[in-house]
């Protein structure tokens, strides 16, 4: 499990750039799934829940594509303001 930290604020720009990078990696190596992801974002769906439903369906061992699927959706919701 992803460790949480206090101030998930406190370094925005190092934030920013694994989020990035996490869509850049699910756009290069699952494609389908980072077209379902950018659909869901434009259409307004919370993606909060995402590692919680993809673990939840497909299990744990899912956990960290969940993760990143999750930062994926955060950078492109960043990029769409």
């Amino acid at each position: 499990m992803a460790t949480q930290f206090p101030d998930q604020d406190e370094y925005p720009e190092i934030d920013e750039a694994f989020d990035e990078d996490a869509w850049n990696y699910l756009y290069l190596h699952y494609p389908r799934i980072a077209d379902a992801v950018l659909i869901q974002v434009q259409r307004g769906k919370d993606m909060g829940g995402i590692p919680r439903h993809i673990v939840r369906k497909y299990g744990g061992s899912r956990e960290e594509i969940s993760i990143r699927i999750a930062a994926a959706a955060r950078h492109l919701m960043a990029v769409k303001r």
